[in-house]
């Protein structure tokens, strides 16, 4: 199963929430489709500790010359997805990565639709720029990162950086 819509209208049927997934119709029947193996071991509500992506971020990159076309406005909206699995399961821990632009695109109109939707479920929200160098990755590149845990859960800090990076000149 490759399609998050797909999978989250089958949990949800297969919790008898149905009536409250919106979905595509194509969505709806790849859901109905799948094999019961496959939908009995997908997880329930209350299963999921902790979710972790970063959901298409081309939409948001400011180097995407075409970041205004049909495709990219797509790809931009699977944030709403990714939160709907954060509503539907209620992890404890909830983590998101993108492209740094991800905060200002669309006059930061996503970025703050993100947090206060998390804020809306009960969650605590974190939010960096963080510079993927310092922690070890082989690369020099800023992403925008949330944080969120449930609220009996402690919302840890960031990790202290493992190297430096000087400034460009």
């Amino acid at each position: 199963i490759n399609n998050c819509n797909v999978i989250l209208r089958a949990v949800m049927e297969k919790c008898g929430d149905a009536d409250d997934c919106i979905s595509t119709s194509e969505a709806a029947e790849l859901a109905a489709a799948l094999k019961e193996k496959d939908i009995n071991n997908l997880p329930l509500p209350g299963q999921v500790d902790f979710i972790n992506g970063g959901p298409p971020c081309q939409g948001f990159s400011g180097m995407n010359r075409f970041n205004q076309s049909t495709w990219s406005k797509v790809q931009c909206e699977m944030i709403l997805a990714f939160l709907s699995f954060a509503d539907y399961f209620r992890p404890k821990y909830f983590l998101l990565e993108n492209v740094r632009n991800f905060v200002s695109f669309n006059k930061g109109q996503t970025f703050r639709l993100t947090l206060a939707s998390l804020l809306e479920m009960g969650y605590q929200v974190r939010f960096g720029i963080l510079e993927a160098g310092a922690f070890g990755v082989s690369q020099s590149r800023k992403r925008a990162f949330i944080w969120a845990a449930s609220p009996e859960e402690i919302l840890p800090e960031w990790p202290e950086p493992m190297h430096v990076f000087a400034a460009p000149e």
